[in-house]
């Protein structure tokens, strides 16, 4: 994982490979393809099964649910 991990901004998203999550106390470091982002640890259970797979995950305005995923290719 890079060093510093990324806060996507709002309807930036990040698109690649899932390699890995870690949780460093705060939140989680998830690195999806060339960038590791930093995510609200709550969304651990949901990102878990996703691992090694092709997702996007996208920062939105919607206060309900500011992250969402998507499968790439199946």
């Amino acid at each position: 994982m890079t060093e510093y991990p990324r806060i996507l901004a709002l309807w930036e998203e990040a698109i690649g490979k899932f390699y890995s999550l870690a949780s460093d106390g705060g939140g989680l470091r998830a690195e999806i393809g060339p960038v590791t982002v930093y995510l609200p640890l709550e969304l651990e259970a949901e990102l878990r099964p996703k691992i090694g797979k092709n997702i996007g995950c996208i920062r939105t305005d919607d206060p309900a649910r500011s992250y969402r995923f998507r499968l790439i290719g199946g």
